[in-house]
Order: C-alpha cells, then sequence, then structure tokens
C-alpha cells in the first residue's frame, strides 16, 4: 500500500513539474504575443498619423 502511495506522490509531482513547464512555455509565448501586438499597434498609429498628414497636405 505505502510503495502504492510513493507511486502516486512521484506521479503528481511529475505532473506539477509538467503543468509548470507547460505554464512557462505558454506565458513566453503569451509575452511574445503581446510584443508582436504592441509593434503593429505603433505600425499602425504611424500608418495613421502619415495617411492624416498626407490628407492635410493634399487640402
Amino acid at each position: 500500500m505505502q510503495s502504492e502511495i510513493d507511486s502516486l506522490r512521484q506521479r503528481i509531482t511529475e505532473f506539477d513539474t509538467r503543468n509548470a513547464e507547460l505554464i512557462r512555455q505558454m506565458m513566453e509565448e503569451s509575452n511574445r504575443h503581446d510584443a508582436r501586438i504592441e509593434k503593429l499597434e505603433q505600425f499602425l498609429d504611424e500608418l495613421e498619423k502619415e495617411s492624416e498628414s498626407k490628407k492635410n497636405a493634399s487640402r
């Protein structure tokens, strides 16, 4: 009985370790996506300003 409990505890430890690794990977991926979104938003702002400048220049 004790060996079964020890075996289950070991599996829980392995699952916890794997879970922590997956969470770390997801957070890294989320951070990369956030950085990309921020970069694209800045690019969009620049395009909008450029477009507005061209509209004002043509008036």
